[in-house]
């Protein structure tokens, strides 16, 4: 790789940095190549990415970050994993891929701060964004189907009254 080229992977690793909400570091050793790419469908069914870095790279485009404290983690053959928005669908992805593949998680940062493999399975224990509007959703729905049934009551009693009052003449 020449200097343009590390240049220009030190600029995009950078903007990942700069606009990633959470980035996950892995040991990637042992991993073949179907079962990475496997990975990496599933991370962007869930609108995260994953790729494998160069380590002094990785930690040149990490200075003047809010990820700069996590550069010690970057030894041996690592890959990152990173999101924009989901933080608990990676997460997810993250923790079920390395229950089956020989991966491991290093760990990686939120902003400024760090997290760990146990950490991050916690993170993948939550809801996601999605179960979490649908019962959002379900909250506010609620009070407004328990009026409708509180103020249709009084009208079905007194239809119930009259149809049972014609029906003794």
């Amino acid at each position: 790789m020449n200097r343009i080229e590390k240049k220009e992977v030190i600029e995009s690793l950078n903007d990942i940095f700069q606009s990633s909400a959470i980035v996950v570091i892995v040991h990637n050793l042992g991993v073949n190549v179907a079962s990475f790419r496997e990975l990496r469908r599933s991370l962007k069914a869930v609108g995260s990415s994953c790729l494998v870095t160069k380590n002094t790279l990785a930690k040149i485009a990490l200075q003047n970050t809010d990820y700069s404290h996590i550069a010690s983690k970057f030894s041996g053959p690592t890959a990152i994993a990173y999101s924009k928005d989901d933080v608990v669908g990676l997460s997810k992805v993250i923790n079920d891929f390395c229950k089956d593949q020989k991966m491991e998680v290093v760990g990686g940062g939120m902003s400024s701060e760090d997290i760990s493999a146990a950490k991050l399975k916690t993170l993948a224990s939550l809801p996601s964004l999605d179960q979490l509007r649908g019962k959002l959703v379900a909250l506010i729905a609620t009070p407004a189907t328990r009026i409708a049934r509180i103020l249709n009551t009084p009208g079905e009693q007194v239809a119930r009254l009259l149809n049972a009052y014609a029906r003794k003449n």
